[in-house]
Order: structure tokens, then C-alpha cells, then sequence
């Protein structure tokens, strides 16, 4: 007997909010989609700043094959009601919960979308679901103001989807905890669109930096190993993304002269792939960064896209990424030393049978840590379906 499809209400970041969570949370939404189910997304995605500017063309990503966008908007917020965001996703939420009438409701990231979540199970008795990130508990769950509900909120919901560094920590609060390991669609990287480049980077060889432009995440780091190179006509330093510190970036370029170091808005997912192909090199510089247990899905990427990667030792031995072998894989670097990067950069420039080799080894590792993609995702099915009765 087939099973039943269900109606799943995703509360959370979503595109083109830019994000490892919103990226996960698109992916995932799009996959169950796919296999029949229904998803309702319920966001703040198009009133928040940290967002990537969509084009007519990505309009359409944004709604995949059984996924329906529910936003807040700026457009209907009297200027009383700005501060109250928690209050107005909660808002939005229960308005389409109780008019969609999903199975179960899943609460991506505790504050603002896990007590939205909450009230909307509240009201509107469907069972409770809670996803955590890593920055939202170090930032959130850590806090005296906010632990204790937080605490609750876990303890009350019907079930969690922890990740592995917090899922031993989360079982003591809730008997119902999915161990919640995304993989990646290997054939949806690799049947993405292709992304056309800026005209000022056709002919050049790519370091790429994705992501929040900041010093914890190497962007700055990035930028002296650079200057240490010596600017080419035949290479361009790339950075995709927003961040707090992007304007210092900006002001440090303009004030170096650099003339091929470029600057641009994040990309929605859909859109990273094709990108990451066209890149020569990739860097992933994280060091000493504020989420200790933080993982991305960055390298993850850029291994199964065929772009050579530069990864700090800091994220390498995070998760499956201890197993990559540098010189193997992918080249291991440490960003406090500048001159090594540096190096390192320039060996993976001027040797492209080097690259070449690093860069399908890397792709081989990515693709075998991300097979059974499809037994994920019936997991995630199967436990949100047993959440849900």
C-alpha cells in the first residue's frame, strides 16, 4: 500500500533570505515536493535585508513543484508594528495554517521561526516539529533571557531535527529526536543552470568567496594573500555575498587600487552551482569562528561542482571533512599564514593538471558521502509522517 502523501508547514529562512539554513531548507522543501507531498512555507523572506536580488527568471525557482511561498512583507507594516517581528510571522502563521490545514508544522531556527511556530501549533492544535541551526544555540539557547523558554519550547514539541553536534544534547529534553544529517542531490548540482558571467570576468581564472564577507570567515585574510600575489590579468578575486563587514571590504579594495577584485550581491541557491563551476579556485577560510560546532555545506558545494578547494584546518575537521586528504582532495591551509596562502593560491593557478586532479578526487569524496540522497529524504518523510499522527 502506498503511503499516504502528506501537507508539510515549513516556518523559517527561506530565499532569497541567503543562508546555510535557508539553502537546506529550499532543497529539502523542493525534494519532498518532488516525491508528491505538499509544502507550505511560511517566512519573513521578502522584508529581511540579508537577502540575494532575484531576476524574473528566478521567480520560478522560488515556488518549485508542490511548494507554496508565504511571506510578511514590508509593504503592509504600519511603522508601530516594525519591532514586532516575532509577532508578525506568528501572525502570518496561524492565518496559513489554519487556512492550508497542514498535517504538521516544522520550526526551522528558534528565534524568530521556532516561536512562531509554537503559537501557530498552539492555536491551531498541529503537532510541533523543531529544527535548531548551530548559531541560533550558541546565540539563543546559551542566552539567561531566553533559555528557559527555549528549554520548554523543545520539551513541549512533538518532535526535534537536531543535527549531529547537538543531537545527544537534545535527547535529554525530547524522546522524539530525528538525527538530522542533510546530504545533498548530487544530480540536482550537477543539472543546475549555467551562470553566465559578469563581461569583467569572462577569460579569467576565479578565486571565489562565498558568503558572509567577515574576518571569522577568512574574507580578509583572503584579500592580503591576495595583494601577496600580485594582481594578474590572467586571475580575478571574487566575492559573492553580504555581511557585516562587507563595506569595510569594499573601502580596503578601493583604497588598495586593486583593479580585479570584485564585489557582488549574494546568489540564491539555484544559482551557486553554476557559479562554483566557473570558479578556479575556492576558498573556505573559517578560523576561530563564534559557532565552534559550525558546519557548512559550502565545501560540500564546491567539491561536486569540480571547483579546486582551499579549506582552513579549522573547518576540516569538522565532520566528514576530517576524512579529506589535502594535497588529495583538496589543499589544507592555515589563514593566519598569509604567505602560505598565498602559496598555495598561486600553486593552484599556475598548475591546472594539479587542479584538474585535486578537483575530480574532491568530487569523487563529495559524491560518495552524499549517495542515498533519496533514503534521506524518505527519513525526513517517514518521521515527519509519524510526527504528524
Amino acid at each position: 500500500m502506498l503511503e499516504e502523501k502528506m501537507k508539510i508547514a515549513f516556518i523559517g529562512k527561506y530565499p532569497p533570505t541567503i543562508g546555510g539554513e535557508s539553502t537546506k531548507l529550499y532543497w529539502l522543501a523542493k525534494a519532498l515536493g518532488e516525491r508528491g507531498n505538499e509544502c507550505m512555507i511560511i517566512s519573513d523572506c521578502q522584508e529581511r535585508e540579508d537577502k540575494s536580488p532575484l531576476s524574473l527568471e528566478d521567480l520560478v525557482y522560488l515556488q518549485p513543484k508542490n511548494v507554496k511561498l508565504f511571506s510578511t512583507s514590508k509593504i503592509t507594516i504600519e511603522w508601530y508594528e516594525e519591532s514586532f517581528k516575532t509577532e508578525r510571522l506568528a501572525d502570518l502563521s496561524i492565518r496559513a495554517t489554519y487556512h492550508e490545514n497542514p498535517d504538521v508544522i516544522v520550526g526551522w531556527y528558534l528565534v524568530p521561526y521556532g516561536i512562531a511556530s509554537f503559537l501557530a501549533s498552539k492555536f491551531t492544535n498541529k503537532p510541533l516539529i523543531l529544527q535548531h541551526a548551530g548559531s541560533d544555540m550558541k546565540r539563543f539557547f546559551g542566552s539567561s533571557n531566553l533559555k528557559s523558554l527555549l528549554i520548554n519550547q523543545f520539551a513541549s514539541a512533538k518532535g526535534i531535527m537536531a543535527y549531529p553536534s547537538y543531537y545527544f544534547s537534545l535527547r535529554f529534553l525530547n524522546e522524539n529526536v530525528f538525527l538530522h544529517n542533510p546530504k545533498i542531490n548530487v544530480s540536482e548540482i550537477e543539472n543546475s543552470q549555467n551562470f553566465n558571467l559578469p563581461e569583467e570576468l569572462i577569460g579569467k581564472k576565479l578565486i571565489t568567496f562565498l558568503g558572509k564577507i567577515s574576518r571569522a570567515k577568512g574574507a580578509f585574510d583572503l584579500l592580503r594573500a591576495y595583494e601577496i600575489l600580485g594582481e594578474s590579468k590572467e586571475f580575478a578575486l571574487v566575492y559573492v555575498g553580504n555581511g557585516m563587514q562587507k563595506k569595510e571590504l569594499e573601502v580596503l579594495v578601493r583604497e588598495k587600487g586593486f583593479k580585479n577584485v570584485f564585489i557582488y550581491p549574494p546568489l540564491p541557491p539555484w544559482r551557486v552551482p553554476g557559479f562554483l563551476r566557473k570558479s578556479s579556485v575556492f576558498f573556505v577560510g573559517e578560523r576561530n569562528f563564534y559557532v565552534s560546532r559550525h558546519f557548512s555545506r559550502k565545501p560540500m558545494e564546491a567539491l561536486l561542482c569540480k571547483s579546486p578547494l582551499l579549506i582552513s584546518s579549522e573547518m576540516k575537521q569538522k565532520g566528514i571533512y576530517k576524512n579529506l586528504i589535502s594535497g588529495i582532495h583538496c589543499i589544507e591551509i592555515n589563514p593566519y599564514d598569509i604567505i602560505d596562502v598565498s602559496k598555495k593560491l598561486k600553486i593552484l593557478l599556475d598548475n591546472p593538471f594539479l587542479a584538474k586532479e585535486i578537483s575530480e578526487n574532491g568530487y569523487e569524496f563529495a559524491k560518495r558521502a552524499n549517495e542515498g540522497f533519496e533514503d534521506y529524504i524518505e527519513e525526513v518523510e517517514n518521521f515527519l509522517r509519524i510526527m504528524s499522527y
